[in-house]
Formats: structure tokens, sequence, C-alpha cells
């Protein structure tokens, strides 16, 4: 996994202006390090009210884009806009159509379908809109790289208009208007605009030059969305329209966005940046990325209520999809990477599969680089389709450029900086492959390998309390270009643990510091990491939130690193184990135990051959651990082995189960009638993967789908994970989806076993042994 350097802030100078005014030394810094040094400009950065926004007309060829359009209103042309399926592009078609509407206009629109199309104009969609009669083309967060497209409008006598904000192509499209930021200096406070902040630039100029603009601003709320969704910089404009729109969605007037706050329980006037960046951006791309994301605008636009209920269900059920397919991805691309180390010698992760869903692979790119701290590129596609996919970048590099040195053997690609989609030939891959590694490796070499945290400083945990955070809360909204301020401390015991959530994939817990304060302590998706028990160093960020009508303080955790005495004692531990090797043969010597104490026995599976035995959840420190049954996966192999920290490791090759799918299926579901005769029909999903020796997520997904076929229906109990009944209704379509996910989870648990039983014992040793370094 990621191994990250901590790198500590050096303080600036602060201005005594400042210091006058705000006394805080943290916000102080911060401000500092937002080149803020007057009481004026820090106005301006907390208070939106106070900043001048840009004129739209700094953006080229907006003139002629505004002029444009108000013609085919006045005229009666119909306007048809070209949007993108993601959040960004999502948002900017919906503001231009309710904006121009509004207006006056004939307008319609087409969001292309990502499974279909991908981004961009295809030119056979082109072909079915351009029949509705369309005078006037109109993109928005697409269209600079579609030469072949705009050249076929062009020949319609089609006027097309482009908004967009990626990545300038060495040839430009021949279209009327180029309204892209990009064509602006690079210090310019529009050139980070995101797509529907070049959309909102154009109906905010469009609403002066008919006498309305205070108008313009109920569509801030869309912009808020769309930037913080498309992680854009927030500074300059970019944090003014955010800012502004957040204003807005404190009480929303749309309806659909109402009865999303009421499915998520969000509470009106506490809404942040956080909430559009965890909750609604990905809601929301979860239908453009699975499905048809045209619907969307009607349902930010409409106040029919039934349509609005039926419809917002349905995002909620594509969403659940979205989080499946993702980490059934992940945990594919992690288990390749686990039983082939070498591929983390490479300068990026570049993965092709045929079946994966191509919706959600700039997802699960976005994983890798944070878990590894590489560009990652992911594609899928067969030899009839050819492959495509999505790509994610780390800080140090462009990773639009670095696709652009390999042009050569792609079909198509776009993007920016950080984030990119492509597609080849397959019989291109390879040599695709090769000139990327080679420009990666030219262009950054060896700083690829370790990535930086950039501590705010170190605190003890006394000074964490509601009036500090609410502090640090005033220079929100945080992300790219004003990042959350992070906090770390050193020396820290960890002295209660909980796993959360239905996975059981996350951490709660408690720990005290060198001065013996106590502070509880949020870690997302950390349970698929090791704490050690020894001193550790946590790296954290602060926040508050609003629980049953109070304020408190929530810190969630970064990342745990071992202290350095720990790091000693861990690589003395290694350097003294003894390692016995069983998986393949049995013992030769029928007194083979004689020599260890304290021994602890490692079984999973319903069969216990040796007793007291202990599993995943109830193994504590002893000098001998021996492994019975073959763990899940690597990441429960090594929790084991950091628990018990044993001066002897014994490994042994059994199976906790039958290796068969349907037996899998059959043995949960004679559990589940279990504890509905015995148990009230309660049970917790670890139970289950332990008396089976499975992954909890592969449970689950057998539960889920005997959900799906009626012989259950399963629901969440408030004191325990799941309640169980017999029967229920059937759903043929979940019921394909959960079992075609069950035989991939399977397939990958047996890969592993295969592993473990071949892989060399210095190859074992080495995948256990170098977890925390």
């Amino acid at each position: 996994m990621i191994s990250y350097k901590w790198v500590e802030k050096r303080n600036l100078p602060v201005s005594k202006e400042i210091q006058g005014y705000f006394n805080n030394p943290w916000v102080q810094q911060i401000l500092a390090r937002n080149d803020i040094h007057t009481i004026q400009s820090a106005r301006e950065f907390l208070d939106s009210s106070f900043y001048k926004p840009t004129p739209a007309t700094d953006l080229p060829d907006m003139e002629i884009a505004a002029i444009r359009i108000l013609k085919a209103i006045n005229q009666k042309e119909r306007i048809g806009i070209w949007g993108d399926f993601d959040v960004d592009g999502q948002t900017a078609t919906t503001l231009l159509y309710e904006g121009l509407k509004k207006l006056g206009a004939d307008v319609i629109f087409y969001i292309p379908i990502r499974a279909k199309e991908s981004h961009g104009i295809r030119l056979e969609s082109l072909k079915e809109f351009l029949k509705n009669e369309i005078s006037v083309l109109l993109t928005c967060d697409t269209g600079i790289s579609e030469n072949e497209s705009i050249d076929y409008a062009n020949s319609q006598e089609i006027d097309v208009l482009i908004t967009d904000h990626h990545s300038l192509p060495e040839k430009l499209p021949d279209a009327m208007a180029l309204v892209n930021p990009q064509r602006l200096p690079e210090n310019h406070p529009l050139r980070t605009l995101s797509g529907v902040g070049v959309a909102y630039k154009l109906i905010e100029y469009l609403y002066q030059l008919t006498d309305r603009p205070d108008e313009s601003l109920q569509f801030l709320d869309l912009v808020a969305m769309g930037t913080v969704a498309d992680v854009a910089i927030l500074s300059g404009d970019n944090r003014y329209l955010v800012q502004s729109g957040l204003k807005i969605l404190q009480n929303p007037e749309r309806i659909g966005l109402q009865e999303i706050y009421k499915n998520k329980k969000f509470i009106n006037g506490e809404i942040t940046e956080y909430h559009i960046s965890f909750y609604l951006a990905p809601l929301l791309n979860a239908l453009g990325r699975l499905s048809d994301a045209n619907p969307i605008v009607e349902f930010l636009t409409t106040d029919d209520i039934q349509k609005i209920k039926v419809f917002a269900i349905q995002l909620e059920n594509i969403n659940e999809r979205r989080k499946l397919i993702t980490e059934q991805i992940t945990d594919a691309v992690i288990s390749k990477i686990e039983q082939n180390n070498e591929l983390l010698n490479d300068p990026a992760i570049i993965m092709h599969h045929s079946d994966w869903e191509a919706g959600v692979l700039g997802i699960v790119a976005n994983r890798l680089v944070e878990m590894y701290h590489k560009p990652a590129l992911l594609l899928t596609g067969i030899e009839e389709t050819g492959y495509f996919g999505s790509a994610r970048s780390i800080d140090n590099l462009n990773i639009i450029k670095a696709i652009k040195t390999t042009g050569k053997y792609l079909q198509h690609y776009g993007g920016h900086a950080m984030a990119a989609g492509l597609s080849l030939r397959p019989e291109n891959f390879q040599m695709f492959k090769n000139e990327l590694f080679s420009h990666i490796i030219k262009t950054i070499g060896d700083s690829i390998l370790q990535k930086e945290l950039i501590i705010d400083g170190y605190i003890n945990f006394d000074l964490i309390n509601l009036e500090f955070v609410k502090e640090l809360e005033r220079l929100a909204p945080f992300g790219p270009g004003n990042p959350a301020p992070i906090f770390a401390s050193k020396n820290v015991v960890i002295e209660s643990l909980r796993k959360i959530g239905k996975k059981s994939e996350h951490l709660k817990f408690k720990a005290s510091d060198a001065q013996e304060n106590i502070q509880e302590f949020l870690w997302w998706r950390g349970a698929l990491d090791q704490v050690p028990e020894e001193k550790v160093d946590l790296a954290f960020n602060l926040h508050s939130s609003n629980y049953q009508g109070q304020r408190r303080i929530q810190v969630e955790i970064i990342t745990v690193r071992p202290s350095e005495t720990t790091l000693l004692e861990i690589k003395s531990n290694e350097e003294s184990i003894v390692v016995m090797d069983y998986r393949l043969t049995n013992p030769p010597d029928p007194n083979w135990m004689n020599p260890y104490n304290q021994i602890l026995w490692y079984q999973e599976g319903q069969e216990k051959k040796y007793s007291p035995s202990f599993n995943r959840h109830n193994l504590f420190p002893s000098e001998t651990l021996i492994i019975y049954t073959i763990p899940p996966n690597l990441i429960e192999l090594r929790k084991a082995y950091f628990t018990v920290k044993p001066r002897n490791l014994i490994l042994f090759g059994n199976f906790p189960i039958e290796r068969s799918v349907n037996v899998l299926i059959k043995t949960i579901a004679g559990m589940l009638l279990h504890c509905m005769k015995n148990k009230n029909g309660l049970f917790q999903s670890i139970d289950i993967a332990i008396a089976t020796g499975q992954r909890i997520v592969t449970v689950e997904s057998i539960c889920r789908y005997l959900n799906a076929i009626g012989e259950i229906t399963l629901s969440e109990h408030p004191d325990t994970q799941w309640l169980v009944k017999l029967g229920g209704e059937i759903n043929n379509e979940k019921a394909d989806f959960y079992k075609n996910h069950i035989d991939f989870l399977h397939k990958e648990t047996i890969a592993f076993q295969k592993w473990y039983l071949e892989t060399s014992l210095e190859n074992l040793k080495s995948s256990i042994f170098n977890y925390l370094k």
C-alpha cells in the first residue's frame, strides 16, 4: 500500500493586520498560505458577498456565443444542448436548459449514454440529434476535441457554440464560438472553471444582456454541485461560485434536491462541500456511470412530486449497484497486485479486463491512486468494441499530456491534468502501455514512489474542541487550492477499537496521546489496514456535525503509521521469527508441537480439528500462531500475524469449507435458517464469514442473492447488522446480478487460496511482513 512521507508545513510570516483580526494561529497560517495579508482580502476569501466576480466577457468568444443565442431566441430557432453524463455535465446541461427556457428559448438537450457512446460527441448520435431541426448546437462540458462531429454539424449549416473546460487539442474545432477557460492565461481567475462554471458564465452574461442580471443567481446551486463534484480548484471565482451556491443549497427550492435531502437525512442549514463530495456527487454520478443521465434534467427542474419520489428511489438503487460493482473491481485489482508484487515496480497501474463495468473504472482508478500513489488506468472492452476506460493521476503528473504522447496508438482521448478517458484497439494495448510507462519515468522518475502527506502541524488532543473546529471551518469550502487542514499527533496509544458499517469496513476507536488526553476517531475503510497495538502516529481532519440537534466534533483519520519505537520492535520481531511451512506436507514428527508454547490455532469453517481454536475476531498476542485453515485473503492473513505478533509462525494449507460456490450458498442458507429458528432471525455477517472462512462481502452478497430469489427477506436491524425472515419477493434482475457477483468473489477467494499454497515461502513472508513499511 501507499507509503506516506510526512512533511510538516513551514510557518509563513503573518501580517499584523491579520494577527489583530484573527486570534487563532492556525487560522492565521492558513490565510497566509492563501496569500491573504489584509482584512479586505480575508473578507473576500471568507464571504462571497465581498468578492467581485470576474466579468463573463473575459472568456474568449463569450460575446459571439451570447449574441448568437439571443438571435436564436428572438427568431424562434431551436437550440440543441449537448451535455455530458458526469455531475459536472449533468448540472451544466440542467443549468443551460433551465436558464434558456426562462429566457423564452426553444431548447432541447441530449446527454450521451456512457455504456454506448462514452464521453464526447459521437457522430452517429449527433446525426440523430440533429434530426430535431436544430439551428444552434450548444455544448457543455464537452466538444473541444470533437473536430469530426463539429465539421459534420457545419456541413449541415448548424452553428456550433462550444462551452467546455477540458484541455485544448493541437487542432481546435471549427466552431462559431469556443468558450473555454483553457484559452486564458495560466493565472487568470476564470482559468480553472468547471464545465458548469463555464455554462453559468454564459447564462450570467445572457441575463445581463436581457436586463435580468440578478435572476442568474438562482442557478448557483447547480454550479456549486458540479464544481465540487469535478474537484475543481477552489480559489478565485470558483471559490466564490461554490460559496454562493452553498448558500442556496442550505434550503433548496428544487423539489428533487429536497427529496434527496429527506432520503439522506440532511439537515437544512448544515450543508457543506462535504455533503456534495460524499453524498450528492456519488449519487448523481452513479446515474451517468451505469444508466441514462438524461432524466436528471427533469428531476432537477420539475415540481411533479410523484415523478420525483419514484426517480429518487431509482437513484438510490443505481447508487447501491455502483457501490457493489466498484468494490468488486477494486478487490480484483488489489488481488492481482497482492499476488504479483512486481506490478508495483511499474510506474503506473495499467490493467484491462473485458468484464469490468466501464462506468465505475474512474472511481476504482482514483482509489488505486490513493492506495498506491501511482497513476492508474483501467480499461474494459473486447476485440469487437476495442478497449476503453479511465485514467487518474497524481499531483506531479499531467495525465492528459502523458496520454497525448501515445496518441498514435489511440482512437480517442480527452480530459485534464488529473483525469482522462481514452479508447484504443486491443492490438495497440501493449505498445501504448510501454510508451506511457516510458513517458512517466522520464517525466517524474522516482518521485512517484512516495506520496507526501502535508501536515499543518502536530497537536495534542486537548486542543481539539468545538470552538477550535468552528474557527477552522470559517475557512471552508475546502478542496483543491484550499485543502482542509491536516493535523497529526505522535506516540498515540489506541485503547479501544471496534468495526462499524454494514461490512465492518470502517473503524471507530479511542486513543490517548502522550499527555493521556483521550479522543475518539473515525477511520473510513480503516478495516482494510492494520492498526498496531503499540504506539502510533495519527494524521487526521477535524469536522463538526449536527447530531440530534447538538453540535459535535468528528475526527477523521487520514492515515496511521507506527511510531519510531514500534517500527524498531517490528523489525526486531521479523528478524527473530521462526516460520515452519506445512502448507503442502504434513509435519514429519508426530510430536512436532512439543517445542512450542502458548499456541493459538487459527481455524475458520465449521469443522474444528483442534480446540480451543481462534478466528479473525478473537485473536490476541501469543508466542505461537498456527494458521491451520487458509484465510479468505491476504488482508486477513496479515491481520492475524500483526495481532498475535508470534515468535513462531506455523503455516498449514487446509480449506475452511468445500470449494464449491453452490455448497457455499447452501451452507449459508442453512445458517440463516438456524438464525430464524433459534435467534429470532438476527445475525451478524462477520459470524457467518468466520463460520465459512469467507470474506464479509461474499457472505452479504449471498444473503442478498437469497433475498432476490425470494427464499428470505433481508433487512437491517437497529441492534445488529441484519434481520432475516423466511420467504420474500422475487427480483430476477437483482438475482442475476448478485449471482454473477458471488461467482466473481468466490473465484477471487479461490485464486488467493491457490496463490497461498503455491507461492514460495519467501514471497509469502515478504507479503506479510512488508505490510506496515
